[in-house]
């Protein structure tokens, strides 16, 4: 079967994590969503300038991107409770490596930077990609934890009254039809968002739209 060139409304945004290089070599490992389209072709991330993975791709302009049906692993990468990285290995072709226990992988090399600060523009070209092992699938628990982690990242961005709400409007698909590493997911975000929004200074709601 052959696949249509991907068109420009038909791109989407695919969650998952990247693990880039440091400039001292080691591997460092974040959540992502970047802009794809179906086939999988080309990517493009957005990292703010203040993030590491933005350091590391500016350094070495490579990364490898994950598809991941492990929501926990997505959670524990969110509130840094990560003392070393999963299992991995070196990736043939650039300097970045692949996490075993993932689904599938891209290995990408920035070809253009666009943009400005706060947030760059890396458009990226997939120069490997592979599967670990088959894609088990979502239920209505892993959907909530994925749109939980967004809520996450969205911090001093979004209201914190429409995140807590939105929070708790999530909360009924867990318990009802999660398992225990959904439920921990869900915790440790609800953990993060709370801690974020203890942090973060006083300001005008209203003014984020």
């Amino acid at each position: 079967m052959t696949i249509s060139p991907a068109r420009d409304n038909d791109l989407m945004v695919l969650e998952g994590l990247l693990t880039t290089i440091a400039p001292d070599s080691r591997p460092h490992l974040a959540a992502m969503g970047p802009v794809v389209d179906r086939a999988c072709t080309s990517f493009v991330l957005k990292p703010f300038e203040t993030s590491q993975t933005y350091q590391h791709l500016r350094a070495r302009g490579v990364a490898v991107f994950h598809v991941t049906d492990d929501v926990l692993l997505i959670a524990r990468v969110l509130a840094s409770e990560l003392a070393s990285l999963p299992a991995h290995r070196q990736a043939e072709g650039i300097e970045g490596v692949i996490l075993e226990q993932c689904c599938r992988w891209y290995a990408l090399r920035v070809r253009e930077w666009e943009g400005s600060s706060p947030r760059w523009i890396a458009r990226c070209e997939v120069v490997d990609q592979g599967e670990e092992r088959p894609f088990w699938g979502f239920n209505r628990a892993m959907h909530a934890v994925i749109e939980a982690a967004i809520l996450a990242s969205r911090v001093g961005i979004l209201p914190s009254a429409e995140i807590l709400d939105q929070l708790q409007r999530l909360r009924p698909l867990v318990d009802k039809t999660g398992g225990e590493r959904e439920r921990d997911a869900f915790a440790i975000l609800g953990r993060v968002v709370l801690a974020k929004l203890c942090s973060e200074p006083a300001t005008n709601e209203t003014e984020h739209h």
